[in-house]
């Protein structure tokens, strides 16, 4: 988009997405827009141009010139988001257009999105297509997250009543949605909340701004609706949390995360402060769920049962009838119940769902049972009449309309809509309710996020769209959850990007990060079976924008892998596209890619570690030889000026070759171990920088190959390094305690910039949910746009204004 006058690029205001249009007003003119240039259109052809557009106290138009016909526009003066449309059909002969959006009077604001071009007419709005590419005229308000949607694992999910919809991680905490999960945002240690893992929800019944957070530390409260959340208990992992009234509340509490003996805690003052009124429990119980009856606060129940950390247990139902004190078991002979629920008039009336048996019912509270359906699931009732069973295994929603004496098939997974992944993203998971709409759900796995709005009869994703529609194109509604590894930004061409991530695998992006493609190859990704994967690396080829290598596989472990591959692309990543190189080991995780950029540029030498040892490829990339075997490293970069001087670094600390890989020396300078990420000066012959994580580790530089090191910057947990492409005075460090667990902030400093070669440094972190950040990368074409994995969130971008800082000597 070319901007003109006061028209510019923004991530600050948008209809969805990551960028949209703001035209403001200037001292010199109160018009304005942007307009892009389209060509290869069809002659003699009608186009519909349409877009989401508003204005305050001011017209704004949306329109197309340069078709060969009069410039033709639609206008509005609404204060929402509005649709327009307008229709123009090119000239004979003519297959370019240009169109635009501008603000034509008014002193306010106006703002364009999502625009798309169809060749037949409209009926309602379209799926939006990709958000307009970042440009030098966009200003930016932060870091701004780019994913395709979903990660793992995801904990829980429960809508208040309201309509705020969260959903907890384990990796980056809470997201919550106000507008019934098409949009998502995370809250993280900026608002409050001090540990990833989020497990459990509460909501006021009667206040919709007072929210309550379960997580793995502890317990949380708000009063402004998730703005912000104060912490109400210390420690504990907190199963499921329950408000009959606004005054009273119930929490499951368990000592350790991993661990039973879960008990019962009570708020009377409105959530300020809860204690332990449990008395009797065994010591084996793990709480998942806790419902209350409405019309008697101190009847409460609760479901032990399965739970990703503690999955050794059989499902039992409990009751009290003394506001939590004293408990009893409910259906001892049942079996393994795997949920209830309770009929919202009847009082006595309880339904138990039982695994691999079927759905019980009591009518007087317990003292018998009857056999209601020999299916089995999540049973919701959503009346006295109607209830809904889903079950995870099968993908079967059923329903009755008579109280549980006749079931129909309500739906299957073939009814609902997939996302990027096939119906196996329906996988086991938890689903949860919405106090806001009876036929509200929301089901969570281990990767995705799916609501129902119709009572089960459709599910969708809520954590991606399909930009545009019926593409291989997706963008995330901005609920992410991944483990970052890697990002490689093309320098011949930066709109081509890789990311790399565990169980999402390796994705490419050909529009600047703003829509993302698979890459996860069937045939690389073991038993993910192209679902999904591992990948640990990505390299782009700096003058080919069409050449790429990346890894893929399978992981068993941290630091193993079952299966794993070294993929090369000649066809820009493109999903069928990746080959297999040879020679790789394919036992062991593949980190580190990195090129000499004096070798030549059609027939490249690479370096790479695979199971912590040095590879070397003298032939593009097809074929690989051992240059130092077990060494235990995951980083290696080359001299961007001498081919011969390459370096090497792990968990033993600095390895240097002075002929190409040939032979190998330790750096004698201890202190560096365990490094996790190198890169060399692109302005300097000899400059390198080495990151060490550990305690009172951090950046460290040498000026003279490697033969001596100075630290720039201490940090416990730096993990990347990245340096301004002209200028060598800028450069980034990141760190993250959080890597592929959850952490708390404590100590990490997320993304910090010098601006004079490491003796002062700043954090650069506005727009991030959490101080996390691993992998980093400076686009070499735009050198203020720069790109961050950060573990939990994913992968982002920011616009960082470079100040004019006093040149020193060098």
């Amino acid at each position: 988009w070319i901007p003109w006058n006061a028209g510019s690029v923004t991530s600050t205001v948008k209809h969805t997405g990551v960028w949209g249009v703001i035209i403001s007003s200037s001292a010199n003119s109160n018009q304005g827009g942007v307009q892009q240039n389209l060509i290869n259109l069809q002659p003699s052809t009608t186009y519909t141009l349409s877009g989401w557009v508003k204005a305050y106290s001011s017209v704004v138009n949306i329109g197309v010139k340069n078709y060969g016909g009069p410039d033709t526009a639609v206008s509005t003066q609404s204060t929402e988001y509005t649709f327009l449309t307008k229709l123009f059909t090119t000239g004979s002969g003519v297959t370019q257009a240009t169109v635009y959006c501008w603000k034509s009077s008014g002193t306010g604001n106006a703002y364009c999105d999502d625009f798309s071009l169809t060749t037949t007419a409209l009926t309602k709005a379209p799926t939006p297509i990709p958000s307009p590419v970042p440009t030098s005229a966009a200003a930016s308000s932060g870091w701004v997250a780019i994913n395709p949607g979903g990660g793992g694992w995801f904990m829980n999910a429960k809508a208040g009543p309201s309509g705020i919809i969260l959903v907890g991680s384990d990796l980056s905490g809470a997201y919550i949605s106000n507008n019934r999960g098409d949009s998502w945002s995370c809250i993280g240690s900026y608002r409050g909340i001090v540990e990833t893992h989020v497990n459990s929800f509460g909501f006021d019944p009667f206040n919709s701004a007072v929210i309550y957070v379960g997580s793995g530390s502890g317990l949380y409260r708000s009063a402004n609706s998730g703005s912000t959340f104060q912490q109400v208990v210390v420690g504990g992992y907190w199963g499921d949390i329950a408000l009959p009234t606004s005054s009273v509340g119930y929490a499951a509490y368990h000592p350790i995360w991993n661990g039973a003996n879960g008990q019962i805690y009570k708020s009377t003052n409105g959530g300020i402060s809860w204690t332990q009124v449990s008395s009797n429990l065994p010591n084996y119980l793990r709480i998942t769920e806790i419902l209350v009856r409405t019309n008697d606060i101190n009847r409460v129940y609760f479901l032990s049962g399965p739970h990703r950390f503690y999955s050794s247990i059989t499902g039992t139902l409990w009751q009290s009838l003394d506001g939590g004190v004293t408990w009893s078991r409910l259906g001892t002979s049942l079996g393994d119940i795997h949920d209830f629920a309770l009929d919202p008039s009847n009082p006595s009336t309880l339904y138990v769902s039982v695994t691999n048996v079927g759905v019980y019912k009591t009518t007087n509270l317990g003292s018998t049972w009857t056999l209601m359906t020999t299916s089995w699931g999540r049973i919701f009732a959503k009346s006295s009449s109607v209830l809904r069973l889903i079950n995870e295994m099968s993908l079967i929603v059923w329903e009755s309309s008579d109280g549980g004496l006749n079931w129909v098939q309500k739906s299957t997974v073939s009814n609902w809509i997939q996302g990027w992944t096939p119906s196996w993203g329906y996988g086991a998971g938890t689903l949860g309710f919405d106090m806001s709409n009876s036929d509200s759900y929301y089901w969570v796995n281990a990767q995705f996020v799916y609501g129902t709005f119709d009572g089960g009869r459709t599910f969708l994703p809520l954590f991606t769209k399909n930009v545009p529609a019926g593409s291989q194109s997706w963008r995330s509604t901005g609920i992410d959850n991944t483990e970052v590894f890697d990002l490689a930004i093309s320098g011949a061409n930066h709109n081509t990007i890789y990311i790399c991530m565990w169980d999402m695998g390796l994705w490419r992006s050909i529009d600047y990060g703003n829509t993302w493609q698979s890459c996860n190859v069937v045939q690389f990704t073991g038993t993910w079976y192209g679902k999904g994967g591992d990948s640990w690396t990505a390299l782009a080829d700096p003058t080919r924008p069409e050449v790429a290598w990346a890894s893929l596989g399978q992981r068993d472990g941290v630091e193993t892998a079952s299966v794993a591959f070294l993929l090369r692309t000649n066809n820009y990543g493109a999903i069928n596209s990746w080959v297999n190189t040879n020679g790789i080991p394919s036992n062991g995780p593949i980190y580190g890619l990195s090129l000499s950029r004096t070798s030549p540029s059609n027939n490249r030498v690479l370096f790479v570690t695979a199971g912590g040892s040095i590879y070397k490829s003298v032939d593009d990339g097809f074929n690989w030889s051992v240059a130092y075997f077990g060494v235990q490293c995951r980083a290696t970069a080359v001299d961007y000026f001498n081919g011969n001087l390459v370096y090497a670094g792990g968990v033993g600390g600095i390895y240097i070759s002075n002929n190409g890989g040939q032979s190998w020396v330790k750096s004698t300078f201890s202190e560096i171990t365990n490094v996790f990420d190198i890169k060399t000066d692109p302005s300097h012959v000899g400059w390198v920088y080495a990151v060490s994580y550990g305690t009172q580790k951090g950046l460290y530089a040498s000026r003279n190959s490697g033969s001596s090191w100075i630290k720039l910057w201490t940090n416990d947990f730096a993990r990347g390094v990245a340096i301004h492409p002209t200028d060598s005075r800028i450069l980034y460090v990141t760190s993250s305690q959080n890597y592929n667990y959850g952490a708390n902030p404590t100590g990490s400093a997320g993304v910090m910039r010098s601006q004079d070669s490491g003796s002062t440094w700043t954090p650069v972190n506005e727009g991030l949910s959490w101080p996390f950040a691993y992998p980093i990368e400076v686009d070499v074409q735009s050198p203020n746009w720069v790109f961050i994995g950060s573990p939990g969130t994913g992968y982002h971008l920011s616009l960082i204004h470079i100040s004019e800082p006093t040149r020193q000597a060098e």
